[in-house]
């Protein structure tokens, strides 16, 4: 019932104990009827509504003076209400108070309690709420968090078996399998119903076109085998095959390495050779996998009546995969820019010199992406136990990691460049052009890796609006506008030097809100040894 939570009845009395135990003897009891454990019911009311985590942070300010900071706070809170909480938007505010609620539109209701209250309460879009009251009994604030978050097909999976409901595993299996189906036929489809002008959109001339066009009408008619691919993969991840999941990745790209030079230059295929190459591989590995999941030796495999879309199992996976969706849209626009831009003041060999330096560099990006998977459930355990210490700690650590990983990009790319891009082309020109331009892009790439973890971080503790936050500020509020703006001045000189400005711009921004968070820390930090 901790401020204003829930109560049963009436006739509760405060920390009522006895209470609470009758509660949950009832739902017990009621749990055992239809054959689940306390557990099991409550993974499934995780897998209705969401995950739920419900945590108290409690500021101490002793003595006289402290008091009247307390009661401060309070009015503060009253005159100017948090708009946003967590870079969630605040929808209502229950000043208990006054009895009255304010929503984001500024209408004001009354709140039908018998009697006010020294309670503040905002609750947010994405379903969280936080409480805020003076102790009755003690020098401190309080203040009551209750964040929430949904889950995508893969947790489902991984909780559902752990809950040793099959059925539901199993159902989460066949809508995979059906999603994938459905949006891989309708993408093709609508794709290649304007192929061509997607193409010159993106930056193909009437010379590229041809080649664009045979090798992307190949990869479209495969689309439907690349999505049941990666979603079989992440399910073989999530059911506990995290070896298997590797494989097909790995198996993937070795038999595509080994098919594009036979298919290109033995075969004669061209760039229809590399296309085919890739959905060949991407089909053996997708027997692999449907040979796996037809084991009904498996917990997980496939059979018939899975396949029905369920409405929860469609939201919340759907709902997941939105954010990285929209991010990597972002990064598709932004590649948009890119492209017409070299074609317009470079020409077509532009486009293949940074196609050439975008592959050099994410190499690099690589690593340190898998630096930032490693971190991030050691940061999220340990900010969720308040260990603030080892969250700093793996944070430093990841950092001088990724910066390591990075400084080598740039020396690799200001030492030897030419030698670096060789490896991709024997063209004199495109390796002079893309020699130039990975020199420029490198730049400030020693920074890049405290971007990278400093966005991933924010993802790690939970504040996804700040990771998206610095993601999207990095390609729309810096590249953006300097792609449009530099080229005006310096040509395609500057669109290369928009890459590492935008970089650089990033970085003092993530700097920024890192420094700022850690100021918290320590303020939480110092605050939890007084109360302790």
């Amino acid at each position: 019932e901790e401020s204003y939570g829930f109560l049963a009845e009436d006739f509760v009395r405060d920390k009522d104990a006895v209470s609470a135990c009758c509660l949950i003897a009832e739902v017990a009891a009621w749990a055992k009827d239809n054959g689940k454990s306390l557990y099991q019911l409550l993974l499934d009311i995780y897998v209705e509504y969401g995950f739920s985590k419900e945590f108290t942070v409690n500021v101490v300010k002793p003595g006289k003076s402290g008091a009247e900071e307390i009661k401060a706070m309070m009015e503060n809170f009253r005159a100017n209400p948090p708009k946003e909480l967590g870079g969630s938007k605040v929808i209502l505010s229950k000043d208990y108070k006054t009895l009255k609620q304010t929503d984001d539109k500024g209408n004001v209701t009354a709140i039908d309690m018998p009697e006010p209250s020294n309670v503040l309460q905002y609750f947010t879009e994405d379903g969280s709420k936080v409480s805020v009251r003076p102790s009755g009994t003690e020098p401190k604030i309080k203040f009551y968090m209750e964040v929430q978050g949904e889950m995508g097909a893969s947790t489902l999976v991984s909780v559902k078996l752990g809950q040793k409901d099959y059925a539901t595993a199993q159902n989460i299996l066949g809508n995979v399998v059906t999603l994938n189906f459905i949006i891989g036929i309708g993408f093709s489809i609508l794709t290649l119903l304007f192929l061509d002008p997607i193409l010159y959109f993106f930056g193909a001339s009437p010379d590229t076109i041809s080649y664009a066009r045979d090798y992307m009408v190949i990869i479209l008619l495969g689309n439907v085998i690349t999505h049941m691919y990666l979603g079989l993969n992440a399910l073989l991840r999530a059911s506990g095959h995290p070896q298997k999941a590797m494989t097909a990745t790995i198996t993937t790209v070795i038999i595509n390495t080994i098919l594009d030079p036979i298919f290109i230059y033995l075969f004669h295929w061209g760039i229809q050779g590399a296309a085919i190459a890739t959905i060949l591989a991407q089909i053996i590995s997708l027997v692999w996998q449907f040979k796996t999941f037809t084991n009904k030796n498996e917990l997980l495999h496939l059979r018939r009546g899975i396949y029905k879309l369920r409405g929860t199992i469609v939201k919340n996976t759907i709902a997941i995969g939105m954010s990285p969706f929209l991010m990597n849209l972002a990064a598709c626009f932004i590649v948009i820019f890119i492209n017409k831009g070299l074609k317009e003041y470079d020409g077509d060999l532009a486009i293949g010199a940074f196609g050439i330096v975008n592959r050099i560099v994410f190499l690099f990006v690589m690593i340190v992406m898998g630096l930032n998977q490693g971190m991030q459930p050691i940061a999220g355990y340990n900010f969720g136990a308040q260990q603030y210490h080892r969250v700093n700690q793996v944070l430093k650590l990841t950092i001088y990691g990724a910066t390591a990983v990075t400084t080598t990009g740039f020396l690799v790319g200001e030492l030897m460049p030419e030698l670096a891009v060789s490896a991709f082309t024997t063209h004199e020109g495109l390796i002079q052009l893309s020699a130039t331009g990975l020199r420029i892009v490198v730049i400030f790439f020693p920074i890049i890796g405290f971007q990278m973890v400093t966005s991933n971080f924010f993802q790690s503790i939970g504040m996804a609006g700040k990771a998206i936050f610095l993601s999207l500020t990095r390609q729309l509020l810096f590249l953006l506008p300097s792609i449009i703006l530099l080229p005006l001045c310096w040509g395609s000189a500057g669109i290369w030097w928009s890459m590492p400005i935008s970089d650089l711009a990033a970085s003092v921004v993530a700097g920024i809100m890192l420094y700022r968070q850690f100021k918290i820390f320590k303020t939480h930090g110092n605050k939890l040894k007084v109360e302790n």
